[in-house]
């Protein structure tokens, strides 16, 4: 393991979210981390001004003097200060097509939370939520990632990269939202994407965090849902 002076922080609110990809990032790197969950009234009240970061948000990572957040700059700043830069891939077209697959991934994300959180103050029904299994974006997406992958272990150069990282946290939280709103789950039709979600929890680091107690959490908050959500993922 890496040994630090002190342990980085990562604060988050009391949930998995948007936070977790950098926390398999940290213990994949064996990056030891002090978990700080965020509660809403004193993140809005005071904290979130005093800390002094450049782009006030959550998650946020303290690393001694240097403070950082962004959900998908985070994990590059783990994996480079941990040693393994290869998790950016290797050399120009490895780092591109992680970046590529990046970009895949920020559509995905987007098509799918505009059918969690339409600013509509009513919880999201089961209806309106079963439509992500079905969107146009979301469908092909998921099939050029499985075209993509075909029979290799990782996605990008046959090695595990923070691409797989990243899919692996956001397929999770998809499979589960879309699965407990009784849609089709189009991930079910890519059994190599299913494969990719186990294979990225099995890894060193990775296993011990989705074993651990923190892991527990739920994805997401109940709020948003007029259905409830599990927290015990569906792969």
């Amino acid at each position: 393991p890496h040994f630090y002076l002190k342990k980085m922080k990562i604060g988050y609110w009391g949930i998995k979210g948007a936070g977790e990809y950098a926390k398999w990032t940290a213990a994949y790197c064996q990056t030891p981390f002090e978990e700080v969950i965020e509660q809403k009234e004193e993140w809005f009240g005071s904290k979130k001004a005093s800390l002094n970061l450049d782009f006030p948000n959550l998650p946020y990572l303290l690393d001694g003097d240097f403070k950082m957040t962004e959900s998908t700059a985070i994990p590059v700043y783990l994996a480079v200060k941990s040693g393994k830069s290869e998790l950016l891939g290797v050399g120009a077209q490895g780092q591109a097509q992680v970046a590529q697959v990046a970009g895949v991934l920020q559509d995905f994300g987007t098509a799918f939370f505009k059918h969690l959180f339409t600013g509509n103050p009513e919880p999201a029904s089961n209806e309106q939520v079963q439509k992500a299994g079905e969107d146009k974006t979301i469908v092909s997406k998921l099939q050029y990632l499985s075209a993509a992958l075909g029979t290799n272990n990782f996605l990008v150069g046959n090695a595990v990269t923070l691409a797989d990282l990243r899919f692996a946290t956001m397929a999770s939280i998809f499979a589960i939202v879309v699965t407990a709103a009784g849609g089709a789950n189009p991930l079910a039709n890519h059994q190599n994407l299913i494969d990719l979600i186990k294979r990225v929890k099995a890894l060193p680091g990775i296993a011990e965090r989705v074993a651990s107690d923190a892991y527990k959490r739920p994805w997401l908050p109940p709020t948003p849902f007029a259905f409830p959500v599990p927290s015990e993922d569906v792969y």
